[in-house]
């Protein structure tokens, strides 16, 4: 069986929340300079400023990939990402 390639290493569901943005922030500072990840909640807005502040506060480090919004209004489909590394929306 062929592995897939996963875009991501760590997807942070809810990273708009007070938790979310906590984990967001020990991402940032404590993990690998290395590690591919992204952030994703219901406001494209919220999500943008936090990636933009991550950056601010954290020059030396990557920043969020594609901010991932998922409004009220779509059918979200996760599968376990840790296996088979897709995660999509259908909206």
């Amino acid at each position: 069986m062929a592995q897939l390639k996963r875009q991501y290493d760590i997807v942070l569901l809810g990273a708009t929340g007070y938790t979310g943005k906590l984990v967001a922030e020990y991402i940032s500072k404590a993990l690998p300079t290395n590690t591919s990840w992204a952030i994703a909640g219901r406001s494209q807005q919220k999500l943008d400023s936090i990636a933009s502040d991550l950056s601010k506060r954290y020059p030396d480090r990557k920043e969020p990939g594609n901010n991932i919004e998922f409004s009220h209004n779509h059918e979200v489909e996760l599968t376990d990402y840790r296996s088979c590394g897709s995660c999509s929306a259908k909206g």
